[in-house]
């Protein structure tokens, strides 16, 4: 489980420091039938999808980025249903590059990137190092405007150093970037 340590998160839900966060793969719960459930029924798949969980060959699972915090249950910040997939890739992963499904992974691994609340330009702190987030790795989604989030970002140096050598951006994982505020 990662350490988030930022105070606002994408959604604009206030962050608690040593914060953890965690995805967590399950079975997916039948539909309720209310108006604001997602979740698919076995027909509304398409064929195949729906041969292959007859078949027993696959299952319906949700994908979930849960923040744990001590003395409490995890709670879901973010929540994907109608995954179809086999049944073991089910369980808690501490990081989305653990996830051994490659599509899942992806999911897992966007969903987890848009918790922390960075964007381009911000000013963050890695490993004792003052650092300006250029961008954030995505992968091409083909013809949408934004891509995958990847759970990095590559950020520039801007702490003096002796030399004052130009330095290349680097590709650190966001999870390890704590930001820096007006206060410092």
């Amino acid at each position: 489980m990662r350490e988030l340590r930022h105070e606002v998160g994408a959604r604009g839900q206030r962050v608690e420091a040593a914060m953890k966060l965690d995805i967590r793969i399950s079975l997916q719960q039948p539909t309720t039938g209310a108006y604001h459930d997602d979740r698919y029924r076995l027909d509304d798949l398409d064929e195949r999808d729906a041969a292959a969980i007859r078949a027993g060959k696959a299952v319906l699972l949700e994908i979930a980025v849960r923040r744990k915090m001590q003395n409490r249950p995890a709670e879901p910040l973010d929540v994907l249903h109608n995954f179809v997939g086999k049944r073991d890739l089910t369980g808690v992963y501490a990081h989305p590059e653990h996830i051994h499904h490659p599509y899942a992974r992806q999911l897992g691994a966007d969903m987890w990137s848009h918790q922390f609340g960075l964007r381009p330009g911000m000013t963050v702190r890695h490993a004792g190092r003052i650092h300006i987030i250029e961008h954030l790795e995505d992968v091409d989604r083909e013809h949408a405007e934004q891509g995958w989030l990847t759970g990095y970002a590559m950020c520039r140096r801007t702490d003096p150093t002796p030399s004052q050598t130009i330095r290349n951006p680097q590709r650190l994982p966001l999870h390890e970037l704590t930001p820096i505020t007006a206060k410092g």
